[in-house]
């Protein structure tokens, strides 16, 4: 038994005897480290590779088909925002340029001169006026039927109304997600 109590104290001693930091005299000079060039890993250099300048004409079919679906979903997404007029949503999908030149008074004048609104009196002053009269009155009917690829960023969608291609927006992807740009 006393051979088992002293068996099982050992480890017990060792471990607290472990657990003391080690002494560092107070006049110890600190420690410097040199690297020899020479010993230094040697690392390959990384070969550079030649990236293709993209092709809008030779678009791979999977992004073709991927893009597509995607703006399918954008033009869907915006057919749901103008249906329920949903004015700071249309805001949301439009780049910065496209919303100050709808925003403009330049713009908004122009507009204003279109038979149909000349004829009910009305006069555009605001982004706000544009998207209620002219971008809801439209409707919401649209499809993405097609698109044409004018950079890795930007497209261009279509709908196929009687045989003939109607462009519907210019897209371009910013941070993670399609904008209506010029």
């Amino acid at each position: 038994m006393e051979r088992l109590i002293f068996c099982l104290m050992i480890p017990l001693l060792l471990a607290v005897s472990c657990t003391s930091k080690p002494q560092v005299p107070e006049n110890a000079a600190p420690v410097q480290i040199v690297y020899q060039e020479d010993a230094l890993p040697v690392i390959p250099a990384i070969p550079i590779v030649d990236v293709p300048a993209f092709d809008p004409e030779h678009v791979p079919k999977e992004v073709y088909n991927y893009t597509k679906l995607d703006i399918q979903r954008f033009v869907e997404k915006m057919n749901g925002i103008i249906r329920a007029r949903d004015y700071d949503g249309w805001v949301a999908n439009l780049g910065e340029d496209y919303f100050e030149e709808k925003n403009s008074e330049e713009y908004l004048a122009r507009i204003s001169e279109m038979p149909n609104l000349k004829s009910r009196g009305i006069v555009l002053k605001t982004a706000r006026a544009y998207f209620t009269y002219v971008v809801v009155a439209a409707g919401a009917r649209d499809r993405a039927d097609d698109i044409e690829f004018i950079s890795e960023r930007r497209v261009k969608a279509f709908s196929i109304r009687k045989g003939q291609r109607v462009r519907l927006y210019d897209l371009e992807f910013v941070n993670g997600t399609w904008k209506i740009v010029n």
